[in-house]
């Protein structure tokens, strides 16, 4: 793994990235990373899979409207009459998009509760050298706006990595 240290250099006019290169096997892999912010779902784990779920049901809908619409035509011309089926996936469709983006919001924000939280209780147990190291208003972005934008990227890859594949 690589990190980096921040060097200033030429006074306050610039920053210089410094690269540390630590032994294999120090630190967390990114796949760790990964599995240690799963771990921040806890009581929100049937949310997170309930989403996925309703919004492939919203997609299946959405896709078989087309095709009974071309079929309602065909039965018009043949002097058939009309049916409430399309009203009825309309309306299937609108309940799994409903269910998926309050599930999808739910999961999403308990996520993003309990991430802050198991930070919060890591910052907790710092030695001294590490808070002299990291300043308050780093500690304060990395509990708010990284957690956010995590929030966000779990929200779309929820929503959308499981919709595309579908659509």
């Amino acid at each position: 793994l690589v990190s980096y240290k921040v060097v200033h250099t030429n006074g306050n006019r610039g920053c210089a990235m410094e690269n540390n290169n630590r032994k294999s096997g120090a630190g967390v892999s990114r796949q760790g990373s990964w599995l240690m912010m799963l771990r921040s779902l806890r009581e929100f784990k049937k949310d997170a899979l309930l989403t996925p779920i309703t919004v492939m049901g919203e997609v299946v809908f959405e896709a078989l409207i087309p095709y009974e619409i071309a079929l309602l035509v065909n039965e018009v011309k043949a002097g058939c009459g009309l049916d409430g089926i399309l009203l009825l996936m309309a309306l299937c469709a609108l309940a799994c998009g409903y269910v998926a983006g309050i599930t999808c919001a739910r999961a999403s924000c308990g996520f993003a509760k309990n991430l802050r939280q198991d930070v919060f209780y890591q910052i907790q147990e710092f030695s001294f050298g590490n808070i002299d190291r990291f300043s308050s208003a780093s500690l304060v972005t990395r509990l708010t706006t990284d957690i956010q934008n995590i929030q966000m990227a779990f929200m779309m890859l929820v929503r959308t990595a499981f919709r595309a594949p579908f659509n």
